[in-house]
């Protein structure tokens, strides 16, 4: 019960954090175009909560149980910002390097850590409104040690995919919100393997400079 009191906490904090970043004084017309320049650099810092699901075999199992805080520092650039340019969909796109700091709390306490590359595609249309949507998607290898039966602790693969939005309180600041994802796997190099799914959200800050 406490550690869906938390995901629900989370989750409202989300919306709620969403919800102001929608007001016109939140963002004061900041126009964020410049952020996406290429050649730009990105630090950021993201925190949030993960929550295992059933999928791909691991249905009913103490993968599907597991429960995690999460810390992600990322830096990175962007490449381009000029694709399909004066279209809804037109953006650019950045490269990140991220670190993933993961702590289990069900079934059992344990940690994980994992360096990933994530590709970020960002909505640039809405930028000069102080507003960015992005999808991302990103591959990492790391170590697990949660001590579950389902899944064996040592290296593993991960894979991750999600949105997300960027508001902008100046023109090099933005706060974040997102939805990912998650999955870790040693690819069958050990036994047993059926996965660890999660539903990661994420609060962050996002810093923007040349």
């Amino acid at each position: 019960m406490q550690q869906r009191g938390a995901a629900h906490l989370l989750w409202k904090s989300l919306v709620a954090v969403v919800c102001f970043l929608s007001t016109p004084a939140a963002t004061s017309a900041v126009d964020a175009q410049g952020a996406f320049a290429p050649g730009t650099w990105q630090l950021g810092l993201a925190g949030g909560y993960a929550r295992g699901f059933g999928a791909f075999g691991s249905d009913g199992t103490e993968s599907e149980a597991v429960r995690m805080g999460a810390l992600l520092p990322s830096v990175g650039g962007s490449v381009t910002n000029s694709i399909a340019a004066g279209r809804w969909f037109g953006g650019g796109v950045s490269l990140l390097a991220e670190g993933q700091l993961l702590w289990n709390r069900e079934p059992r306490k344990g940690f994980a850590g994992n360096a990933a590359l994530v590709v970020r595609y960002h909505f640039l249309a809405p930028a000069r409104h102080g507003f960015v949507p992005f999808v991302d998607g990103g591959v990492g290898l790391g170590s697990v040690d949660f001590d579950l039966d389902s899944q064996h602790d040592g290296f593993a693969f991960m894979l991750e995919g999600g949105v997300g939005l960027h508001a902008f309180l100046t023109p090099s600041l933005a706060l974040s919100s997102s939805w990912r994802f998650h999955h870790l796997s040693n690819a069958g190099s050990r036994r047993p393997n059926v996965g660890i799914n999660s539903q990661l959200f994420l609060l962050g800050i996002n810093l923007f400079f040349p």
